[in-house]
């Protein structure tokens, strides 16, 4: 038996090196796995490898970043590298560098420092930094960054399927819209607050306004969040309108620093110790009236000004 024990330790650490150098880092994974776990079932053939796409043969990274490999599906192909001694933003800003002095257009959206805007956690602080590009020839890419061990950054190009050139003008266009209507605070979250739910954060954006929304658990009040966050929104000069203490709801009004939006932040009450809060913007000069949301709760009479 002893004997068994040390075959098995001498040529299990040999397969795994075998397996860590091979072409392909999935040949010892079980197909199955590989095309239901790996990737989406119907996706069609994934292949990983430790070579470069021909699609991105042509994209001249920075020195520091050393490859790892590729993923290519009929839909997406991906293309991962490490810059060692690194940081996330060190990173970003060289590949900026790079890809704009290859003629890559970089939105004016991705050069805006901490405008990440809405409702933050931890968890959603950790959430990979994203720079996306477009080339009139080339199509369009996008870029994540993250953390690494030892100091270090991953990066990752992705890329759809099939190349689409031409489409970098109305991308700027576009993207350019989205920025300005999607202008909003940045509302951290208390230290100890737990996110409940698929409600996380981030920004979504519909004509002239903008919404962030998170559900989390915590043991303040509803009068301590909206005291918490009322705080954050005066120290980003946004002005305070008007305020309302419901029975299950509170919330204040705000107009931004250059008077160009107004926002209204409801906290809901939702019991066990768990809340949903909610900031939306509205341009100003629309149709659209930022109070609905918290006269929709029968709450308007409660305006405290």
């Amino acid at each position: 038996m002893h004997r068994i024990l040390q075959r098995i330790l001498v040529v299990l650490p040999s397969l795994f090196i075998f397996c860590a150098s091979a072409d392909s880092p999935i040949d010892c994974v079980d197909p199955d796995i590989a095309n239901t776990l790996l990737g989406m079932p119907g996706q069609g053939q994934l292949e990983i490898t430790r070579s470069l796409p021909d699609r991105f043969r042509s994209i001249d990274v920075p020195s520091e970043f050393t490859l790892i490999g590729s993923r290519q599906s009929p839909y997406l192909t991906m293309v991962s590298y490490r810059a060692d001694k690194t940081t996330v933003d060190d990173a970003k800003a060289k590949l900026r560098k790079r890809m704009a002095e290859a003629q890559w257009h970089v939105p004016e959206r991705n050069n805006v420092p901490g405008r990440r805007g809405g409702f933050q956690s931890e968890r959603i602080q950790r959430v990979r930094d994203v720079l996306s590009m477009c080339h009139d020839e080339k199509g369009n890419l996008s870029a994540t960054f993250g953390e690494a061990p030892h100091a270090s950054t991953y990066i990752t190009l992705m890329a759809s399927g099939q190349n689409s050139p031409g489409q970098c003008q109305l991308i700027q266009q576009m993207g350019s819209r989205i920025f300005q209507d999607r202008a909003m605070p940045t509302l951290t979250l208390p230290k100890a607050a737990k996110t409940k739910g698929n409600e996380i954060g981030g920004v979504s954006s519909s004509g002239d306004g903008a919404t962030t929304r998170i559900a989390l658990e915590t043991s303040l009040s509803t009068p301590d969040l909206l005291t918490f966050f009322n705080q954050q929104l005066t120290q980003q000069d946004w002005t305070l309108d008007g305020s309302w203490i419901g029975l299950r709801s509170s919330g204040s009004v705000w107009v931004s620093d250059d008077e160009q939006r107004s926002g209204v932040l409801s906290v809901i009450e939702q019991g066990d110790a768990t809340f949903k809060l909610v900031f939306q913007t509205t341009r100003h000069g629309t149709r659209s009236n930022p109070g609905i949301s918290f006269g929709s709760m029968g709450t308007s009479s409660a305006v405290e000004r």
